[in-house]
């Protein structure tokens, strides 16, 4: 007979959310949108912790992993908002120009 295992201890989950609404790797500037890319793109949290960020460990990562697989519903929610907020971002970057940049299109469009 197998016996009961015991599931006292807990583990805590290294993420925070910042004033502007991110959801960031407690502790340091990576939010999660930028880690859950490196998962997608097949990087494993070993990679990704010996790779791409050593100031993270593997054991954070996988338990931040695993509470994104508890709570999907609310982080594919968050992600759209994040891609929204993006492209909202990324459009209106394009569409304001500098003074320079508008200056050195004016005197480009005075010479030809």
């Amino acid at each position: 007979m197998l016996a009961a295992l015991d599931t006292s201890p807990t583990v805590t989950v290294p993420l925070t959310r910042g004033d502007d609404g991110a959801i960031r790797i407690t502790g340091t500037r990576i939010t999660l949108p930028v880690l859950l890319t490196y998962v997608r793109q097949g990087l494993t949290p070993d990679q990704i912790a010996s790779e791409v960020f050593d100031t993270l460990s593997v054991a954070d990562i996988h338990a931040v992993l695993a509470w994104v697989h508890l709570h999907a519903e609310e982080v594919d929610a968050y992600l759209a908002d994040h891609e929204r907020k993006s492209a909202d971002h990324e459009a209106r970057a394009r569409g304001a120009e500098s003074p320079g940049v508008k200056r050195l299109r004016k005197l480009s469009h005075e010479r030809s």
